[in-house]
Formats: C-alpha cells, sequence, structure tokens
C-alpha cells in the first residue's frame, strides 16, 4: 500500500526528490533540519504569544518571511543551475 511504501520505493522516491531539487543528501539535510527547527521555534513563540501578548510580538511571522525568502532564491538557483546544465547536454 502507498501509506507504507516498501524500502525499495522509499529509495528510489528520496533519490527522484534529491535529483529533482538538484541537492546532494547533505544539503538536503541541513536545510530541511534547519528549517524545521526554525518552524518549531515559530511555532512556540507564537503559542506563547496568543498567551502572553506583549512578547514574540513577530518572531513568528518573521520567521516564515526568512524561510520564504530563502526558499525562492534556493529554487531560482536551482532553476537557473538546472537551466544551464540542460544547456551543456
Amino acid at each position: 500500500s502507498d501509506l507504507f511504501p516498501s524500502h525499495d520505493k522509499v529509495g528510489t522516491m528520496m533519490l527522484k526528490h534529491l535529483r529533482d531539487t538538484n541537492q546532494t543528501y547533505r544539503e538536503h539535510f541541513a536545510f530541511a533540519f534547519v528549517s524545521g527547527v526554525k518552524m518549531v521555534y515559530g511555532g512556540i513563540c507564537s503559542i506563547i504569544h496568543a498567551l502572553i501578548p506583549d512578547v514574540f510580538k513577530s518572531t513568528a511571522e518573521s520567521i516564515v518571511i526568512e524561510l520564504e525568502e530563502t526558499s525562492r532564491r534556493r529554487k531560482a538557483i536551482r532553476y537557473f543551475e538546472m537551466s544551464r546544465k540542460n544547456r551543456n547536454v
């Protein structure tokens, strides 16, 4: 079933994702891990802000904006690298 894909299928899906995003496993891991930590931190700050409105007034919003801008830059760089790579083929 697709809910629990086989080990081979997971490996194939993972390699396809890395290839599609033009990243090594290490690059992907670092970005995903750091982004995840920032999202958890932003979520905790948002919950605290909900309880105590005077603290963490814009922390979660700043984190979301930063992650979105970083993702856009990374996507643009990947698009440029992949189009350059395709021209050289």
